[in-house]
């Protein structure tokens, strides 16, 4: 119970700041905690607390005065949930270890972005044009794809493509990101729901079981997302006064290691 608490103050920062969701923070301590839990249960969990996070970082931005534009936000969150769609029906079918595995490499490639990229340049906001809402919603879809197969909410993929081709401004940049997040998230958590698992064992105590609805346990949802609801404000103001640099720097350093011990152990 306390390191979920923890968990979740620690995803509601790095959620509303860097727009990322927090799945990548997630799955590696779910895979940690609950061992014996099968992947499918660990990726559905996480999409739940990414969908409810983001709903709650939305409000925080709204109540900012930021709200999304949806000529951005639309295709985005339409393509995200198609993948999403797609990779938890994969996830379902693929061995359990093969999952594990992908999901390390992920978390050792985004490490190696992060530690490597650099700030985008500022910029003021340009409504996209047709052709780039079709590509962002094209491409978002391989967001919701390795969304649904290692837990992720997608943000690492759209977050390069909001800047490359939405053109938006670096402190928008999370409110995009959890707008798509929540959308996408909230198909695969309904997916993930309606599955049956009478023949799994899940290694939750007894009152946490009450809570679990197909392959997602949503008392271990609400109590990383309730954790995280203290810390996604300061988030916010974050995106608002502190460069993402140095922030960056340690959570690729902390992926890169998580990365690593879950593809050789």
């Amino acid at each position: 119970m306390e390191l979920l608490i923890v968990l979740g103050l620690f995803v509601g920062i790095i959620s509303s700041f860097l727009g990322i969701g927090g799945g990548i923070i997630i799955v590696p301590t779910f895979y940690y905690l609950f061992p014996a839990l099968p992947p499918s249960g660990v990726i559905a969990t996480s999409l739940a607390i990414i969908f409810l996070n983001s709903l709650v970082n939305i409000f925080n931005f709204v109540r900012a005065g930021k709200k999304p534009h949806l000529k951005i936000a639309l295709p985005l969150a339409i393509g995200l949930g198609l993948g999403i769609l797609m990779g938890g029906k994969l996830s379902i079918m693929l061995p359990g270890a093969l999952i594990k595995k992908v999901f390390g490499a992920t978390a050792v490639v985004v490490a190696i972005k992060m530690l490597l990229g650099g700030k985008p340049a500022e910029r003021e906001f340009q409504e996209p044009s047709t052709k780039n809402m079709l590509l962002l919603g094209s491409l978002s879809i391989l967001g919701g794809i390795l969304a649904g197969v290692t837990g992720l909410g997608g943000g690492l993929i759209i977050i390069p493509l909001l800047i490359v081709i939405g053109s938006v401004p670096y402190n928008h940049l999370s409110l995009y990101s959890n707008t798509a997040m929540a959308f996408g998230t909230m198909v695969g958590v309904i997916t993930f729901s309606l599955n049956d698992i009478s023949f799994i064992q899940a290694p939750f105590p007894d009152y946490l079981m009450g809570f679990q609805k197909g392959y997602v346990n949503w008392g271990v949802a609400l109590i990383v997302t309730t954790s995280a609801m203290v810390t996604s404000r300061v988030g916010v103001k974050l995106t608002q006064i502190v460069d993402a640099n140095v922030a960056k720097k340690i959570l690729g350093t902390m992926l890169l290691i998580l990365g690593l011990r879950i593809i050789i152990f």
